[in-house]
């Protein structure tokens, strides 16, 4: 999922109401399922930053690692990240902040969903 920075010229916050198919299953070895992904939230651009929050929501099929069976995994997570535009914005690689720069002027969502859902998984899924 991205938006292109040009979808804030009117500077009114976006509201984002979407599915999403993440490839979840290359990314821990106890998922062997995923739904498409729900993501609600808002996206609201400050000077040269431009700030994503919501909530994401889905389910995985996980692998039992007691009983080798798998099982759904529901979850709801809450996502906020910042990514800054290059041109005149704070320098990304300050080491003091969470910023992801903007590629090709476009904020590009899907690894921070990802992310965000990977840890939030139980570390021993049981």
């Amino acid at each position: 999922m991205e938006l292109h920075k040009n979808d804030f010229l009117k500077g009114n916050p976006i509201t984002i109401d979407t599915n999403v198919q993440l490839d979840l299953v290359k990314r821990h070895i106890q998922i062997v399922g995923a739904s498409p992904v729900h993501f609600t939230g808002t996206a609201t651009k400050m000077a040269h930053l431009y700030v994503v929050e919501g909530d994401v929501t889905g389910e995985l099929t996980l692998d039992c690692a007691r009983c080798l069976t798998p099982f759904p995994y529901h979850y709801q997570v809450m996502v906020k990240e910042t990514f800054v535009d290059a041109e005149g914005g704070p320098d990304v690689q300050d080491g003091e902040t969470d910023y992801f720069p903007l590629i090709e002027d476009k904020i590009q969502l899907d690894p921070s969903l990802q992310s965000a859902i990977l840890l939030s998984l139980p570390q021993a899924i049981r």
